[in-house]
């Protein structure tokens, strides 16, 4: 980001300043991996090894089609309304959205744990603690959604409810990925060494990907549609279309992800403490967002726009991890872990 801030805004890079930030940002990912990674893939270079993932290579690659499939909405869109004005209302939309996205990472660690024969419980510890961090991000999302896209540009900020039906979009995909990890996770076919294609092909490490598939491709085909028929509608009226059916599109792949887990495994969640982090949520976020509208001063430029947003956001934050701190022993209990790492 700093790179990108740097190449783009300062230098006036462009397109050509944004593929730098990123490339370079990549490079220092895999320096960083490989440095913590180097002691476990050291080893002798097996044949049979090779034959294995290259035999097994169409699995990894099958799901990538689905990122295709998601890729012609763009396509779709241009190639119907001759423009890319809309497209840009949407990205800005996305880009303030996906942050709840980030809440996903909590439960990266579910596939390879069920993999090594960990227990159930062990879903149902990570599920309240996921939904403790993806809560405050939709709300975060939410209620900065007006001052983030002013930050992009302000142009851009009659785009709000975009980014609130992208939100709760980016949000169902955080639990369906949960789903799809507690899935995989369970599926033992790729632990047989025969195996055969027919096994994978009925295997949830087939079918997880095959659904992924009819959401996206469906998502796109009735954009495809929609716009074909109301291109007479304003930019923003199509987007808002674009939104809601990839709005409805994550609904069904959700739910059907939904409906496998509880054919698999019966799970016991602490539904209460879920619901106690939501009115927490609802409670510090409504409150920042009352603030906001009285008292936020808004600067055409960002850099000090942004020093006037700050405070309001460290309130929405530390209100939100103060009260929760105050009334759950689990997130008492989470915190002094955190800091006892940090202090490592």
């Amino acid at each position: 980001i700093p790179v990108a801030l740097v190449l783009v805004y300062f230098l006036d890079f462009g397109l050509s300043g944004a593929i730098i930030s990123t490339v370079l940002a990549y490079v220092v990912n895999i320096i960083i991996l490989l440095r913590y990674a180097k002691d476990n893939i050291r080893g002798r270079f097996k044949i049979a090894t090779l034959k294995k993932w290259l035999k097994l290579s169409w699995l990894p690659m099958y799901p990538g089609l689905g990122n295709i499939l998601l890729s012609l909405d763009v396509a779709f869109y241009s190639l119907i309304t001759g423009s890319v004005i809309g497209l840009a209302y949407y990205a800005a939309g996305n880009a303030i959205a996906n942050v709840v996205g980030q809440s996903g990472n909590i439960s990266k660690a579910l596939y390879p744990k069920l993999l090594s024969g960990g227990k159930i419980q062990f879903i149902e510890e990570n599920i309240p603690l996921t939904f403790y961090f993806a809560l405050p991000l939709v709300g975060f999302s939410m209620i900065f959604a007006k001052q983030g896209l002013f930050i992009l540009n302000p142009l851009y900020d009659f785009a709000v409810p975009i980014v609130i039906i992208l939100s709760v979009r980016v949000f169902l995909d955080v639990i369906a990925a949960i789903y799809s990890s507690v899935l995989s996770g369970l599926e033992k076919v790729d632990l047989d060494e025969k195996s055969t294609f027919l096994d994978y092909v009925k295997s949830k490490l087939f079918v997880l990907p095959t659904l992924r598939l009819i959401q996206f491709g469906s998502y796109s085909g009735i954009l495809a549609f929609v716009i074909f028929f109301n291109q007479s509608k304003s930019e923003l009226e199509l987007v808002t279309y674009m939104a809601i059916i990839a709005l409805f599109a994550q609904i069904f792949y959700t739910a059907i992800l939904g409906i496998m887990v509880k054919k698999n495994i019966s799970l016991k969640v602490n539904y209460n403490l879920i619901l106690k982090y939501s009115i927490i949520c609802i409670g510090i976020f409504g409150f920042t967002y009352f603030l906001m509208e009285e008292y936020l001063i808004y600067e055409e430029s960002i850099f000090k726009f942004i020093p006037n947003l700050v405070p309001f956001i460290i309130l929405a934050i530390t209100g939100y991890i103060g009260i929760t701190y105050v009334s759950d022993k689990r997130t008492r209990e989470f915190v002094k872990t955190v800091l006892q790492e940090i202090k490592k």
